[in-house]
């Protein structure tokens, strides 16, 4: 119930129209379900990342087994990353720029296979 209503009332304050006023009016709650769209969004932009960087490490490779080990030792970094994160600096904040670091990740590992397939 309280969603549908923070609902009616965010798309109230979208049809309002002035010349110098903006309305904007949410809930706790609604932006909560509005923040996980956006990450839900973020996920499918991650999985295209990871599709992406797969292909291309296969193409400079030209190891499907190297590219997917390679790719996997990067993912795998993730899950230390976030036991430090939470457990060893007892940090609890975690938002939706957070996912982006994923990305990051991905693209820095990327980056350092390469470097070290080339130098081998």
């Amino acid at each position: 119930m309280h969603h549908d209503f923070a609902e009616r009332v965010f798309q109230k304050s979208q049809n309002f129209k002035s010349d110098n006023l903006e309305v904007i009016a949410f809930s706790m709650k609604y932006q909560s379900t509005q923040t996980m769209v956006v990450v839900q969004d973020d996920i499918t932009n991650i999985a295209f990342v990871f599709i992406a960087c797969l292909v291309y490490m296969m193409f400079h490779t030209k190891s499907v087994f190297l590219a997917i080990v390679s790719l996997l030792n990067v993912i795998m970094s993730i899950p230390l990353t976030l036991f430090m994160y939470k457990v060893i600096f007892n940090v609890s904040y975690f938002s939706s720029l957070h996912i982006s670091v994923i990305i990051i990740i991905v693209g820095i590992g990327s980056d350092d296979i390469f470097v070290f397939h080339d130098c081998w």
